[in-house]
């Protein structure tokens, strides 16, 4: 089920609209409800504040470029979220690693680090590069929120080595939350002989080729427990989704957003 209504809106820092309040939204949303959808003055949506995530009922109240939409009130936060709060994955060749961020993003990944590892066929050589394609990647995922109906738009970030991955990775992680790392490890086990975590879980799939050694054993290193996700051996692209599916099938969602 798609949700065509809904738009992310930037409101001032520090500030919590109230009834009312009155919010230009984007270029590309207001080009969307206006020619895609046709929706007039008076017509209805789910406006969704970018930083909380905090979902709002809202009107569009005038046509002008860009749109304007009033806040009407607050919606009440649904109780479930999903158990993986991140995803490191490694760049993938051709529309993988877009296809990854998106199906992330639908299955309610908060956060998605995207790292070079040594087997990654995709190279990054330089800023310019690296910033074009999180701008992508960025684009990629908000697109996805609207789609499924997701209140936060997750965060993408790129390490092009193991020190960044480290840096990038370690606030993310609290105490009692647990990281795995998806292996073909004979001491790997399934989501499903594992006890469930308490709270969110981290979760790292390798490229094309797999880790490399010294790389399944560094993130082990830091906490990163083997993870099995069956005998076969799936494609990068396929373990992605197929893992944080097979967490919410053993463990379920949160019951609330930590």
């Amino acid at each position: 089920m798609s949700h065509p209504r809904r738009v992310f809106i930037d409101f001032p820092d520090g500030s919590r609209p109230v009834y009312g309040t009155e919010a230009l939204l984007s270029e590309q949303d207001s080009h969307h409800l206006r020619t895609v959808l046709r929706l007039k003055e008076g017509d209805q949506l789910t406006a969704v504040d970018r930083a909380s995530g905090q979902e709002y009922d809202a009107i569009i109240c005038k046509l002008g470029e860009p749109l304007t939409a009033r806040i009407l009130g607050q919606k009440e936060k649904r109780a479930g979220c999903s158990r993986v709060k991140s995803l490191i994955f490694c760049l993938a060749k051709g529309g993988n690693t877009d296809l990854v961020c998106e199906k992330a993003c639908e299955l309610g990944v908060q956060h998605i680090v995207l790292w070079q590892s040594q087997r990654s066929v995709v190279r990054i050589d330089n800023e310019r590069d690296a910033g074009k394609k999180i701008e992508r990647w960025r684009k990629i995922v908000e697109s996805a929120a609207k789609q499924s109906g997701n209140d936060l738009i997750p965060s993408i970030s790129l390490a092009l080595n193991y020190e960044s991955l480290i840096e990038r990775v370690s606030p993310l992680r609290s105490p009692e939350d647990r990281s795995f790392i998806c292996s073909l490890s004979p001491d790997s086990k399934l989501p499903s002989n594992t006890p469930a975590p308490h709270a969110y879980v981290h979760l790292a799939v390798g490229p094309e080729g797999d880790f490399t050694e010294k790389e399944e054993s560094a993130l082990v290193g830091v906490g990163f427990e083997r993870l099995s996700l069956g005998p076969l051996v799936l494609r990068c692209e396929t373990a992605a989704i197929v893992a944080i599916s097979m967490i919410h099938g053993a463990w379920g969602f949160l019951d609330q957003k930590n």
